[in-house]
């Protein structure tokens, strides 16, 4: 998606370094759940939980060796790792896209408008933008604003087979631009 070469060799020679770093940032995570408790920063889950949960989750099920490895010493983190797990993952069902596309198109969308107050990048309900992520696969999606705070942006758009739909991003992570 980055449009480079995926080049196993060199992932495979920077994983060293790789494994400092997600170690400090592990280590971060331990020490808030020390000084927070259950969650990260409130009395029950909330986002901040579920985007460090992915890191954790993945590198378990991906060499539980390495994660046993890398998070030796850090009961809060493993404690905390369970009460994420025990969410589950819903009851996911088999369907074609579709039917996907089918239920998607009787929909009708439901988000409130409105803002949070002054957006220091002037974005406000009803402006037209362009939002794409900062990193990779920028295949920008272009829409009007329903929605907009500190946090995410929220953006009704015509989509091909689905009609309309709103589509929530948040704001860490991806670009936010006006459209022509």
């Amino acid at each position: 998606m980055s449009g480079r070469p995926f080049d196993v060799n060199a992932l495979k020679a920077a994983a060293p370094l790789m494994a400092g770093q997600w170690r400090a940032n592990a280590d971060i995570v331990e020490s808030q759940l020390a000084t927070a408790g259950q969650f990260l920063f409130a009395a029950h889950v909330t986002a901040a939980d579920l985007a460090a949960y992915l890191s954790i989750w993945f590198l378990q099920g991906g060499d539980p060796g390495a994660f046993a490895q890398l998070t030796a010493g850090m009961p809060h983190l493993l404690a905390w790792k369970q009460r994420m797990a025990a969410f589950g993952h819903g009851n996911p069902r088999d369907m074609s896209a579709e039917a996907a596309f089918d239920i998607a198109a009787r929909a009708t969308p439901e988000m409130p408008a409105g803002s949070f107050g002054n957006d220091g990048q002037g974005l406000a309900p009803g402006m037209r933008v362009s939002v794409m992520p900062d990193d990779y696969g920028r295949n920008p999606v272009v829409g009007e604003i329903t929605f907009v705070s500190p946090q995410e942006v929220a953006v009704r758009r015509q989509a091909e087979g689905a009609g309309e739909v709103i589509v929530h991003f948040p704001r860490a992570g991806f670009w936010v631009s006006p459209a022509a």
